[in-house]
């Protein structure tokens, strides 16, 4: 019943956009069949992967003038996985979710926003903010030093998204520039717990671009729990292509508390008028359990037009000690997902996957 209602309001949404002033339907659909080493203790696992180049979507945005250089923006995104037709198990556009005003002074926007910390992050991310390889699937899921359960410093330090957000994103100043986010934990009668604050400045001039992220979530269960994060990235324009590197650290103060850091440094080469070479090489940092294990990985991406690509990569990783890191995104082989979201812990994995995009 969920997935009908979810359809007839997609088509609802559509019909309505298609006929209003500065709106655009657009997204992507991208699968592929990709094959992962010790899943879940329990072998080999090949499966149909969703977004291994990048998630599949279906969103709707538009602007509209209202005089003084001033205009009116909105956006609504929601996830698609192409394989069994879903929009996942979320809210319909769990995604993105926002309206806002946009001019000279820049851009306010309000509802369900990226955090700065994932939205920077993906855009540093080499391989493209993919789920098979690269920056995003690094999750240590043995134990973080934040949370017992999961991960990253995304699933440890917070959502990649924040409901019941402002965030603001000033003009550009000479390459620099700055964003805001603030979600409000709505609990009654404690304004901090389960709120969220982030800030980045970024520059952009020539070839050189760069970030500097700072954010700070306090725990929605616990008060006394606060997670911070922050981050640094640096990416160059060569000749022979664009070099990328990155640290991030999330550290958790209170009960369990403790610090996770990822460092990477990645690259993409182009090769010729249609090819691509992606490269990947990432390093987590555990200081509550004194493991440090790795992952690499190797994408090539061919342009068959300018919206719809081939590609094929390898992934793999290097356990240290109990460490459980992920070179894939589980969660996306959704008709697999109940072989489990993580290797047994010391299981190192290697993959590989070849997928197809189109962007519409």
């Amino acid at each position: 019943m969920t997935s009908k209602w979810n359809a007839a309001c997609l088509l609802a949404v559509a019909g309505t956009a298609a006929h209003a002033e500065g709106s655009q339907i657009y997204g992507s659909i991208d699968l592929g069949i990709a094959t992962v080493t010790r899943v879940a203790g329990k072998g080999r696992l090949t499966a149909m992967q969703n977004g291994g180049m990048s998630n599949s979507r279906l969103g709707f945005k538009g602007s509209e003038d209202i005089g003084g250089g001033n205009a009116v923006r909105y956006l609504l995104e929601s996830d698609v996985l192409a394989d069994v037709g879903s929009s996942g198990n979320g809210p319909l556009f769990a995604r993105s979710s926002w309206i806002g005003l946009a001019g000279a002074w820049g851009e306010l926007r309000l509802g369900r926003n990226y955090t700065d910390s994932y939205e920077l992050s993906a855009k540093y991310d080499p391989m493209s903010a993919g789920n098979f390889g690269g920056l995003l699937a690094v999750v240590d899921s043995a134990r973080s030093a934040l949370d017992a359960k999961s991960g990253n410093l995304f699933t440890s330090y917070g959502s990649t998204r924040v409901d019941n957000s402002i965030h603001y994103r000033s003009p550009a100043w000479r390459g620099f520039s700055a964003r805001l986010t603030y979600g409000a934990g709505e609990v009654p009668g404690s304004a901090k717990t389960n709120s969220l604050a982030t800030g980045a400045i970024e520059y952009a001039q020539g070839p050189v671009e760069g970030a500097l992220v700072l954010g700070e979530m306090h725990s929605p269960s616990s008060p006394a729990l606060v997670f911070r994060h922050k981050a640094f990235y640096a990416r160059y324009a060569t000749s022979i292509g664009r070099l990328v590197a990155g640290r991030t650290e999330s550290i958790g103060l209170g009960p369990g508390g403790g610090s996770f850091v990822t460092e990477f440094i990645g690259a993409n080469l182009p090769s010729g008028p249609a090819w691509i070479v992606n490269v990947f090489a990432g390093r987590v940092q555990n200081h509550v359990l004194h493991s440090r294990p790795a992952t690499w990985s190797l994408r090539a991406d061919y342009y068959l037009s300018k919206r719809s690509m081939l590609y094929g990569g390898y992934a793999a990783s290097r356990q240290d000690h109990d460490s459980r890191l992920n070179i894939v995104n589980m969660a996306k082989f959704s008709s697999a997902a109940g072989a489990g979201n993580q290797p047994d812990a010391g299981d190192s994995q290697t993959g590989y996957m070849v997928g197809l995009r189109h962007v519409f």
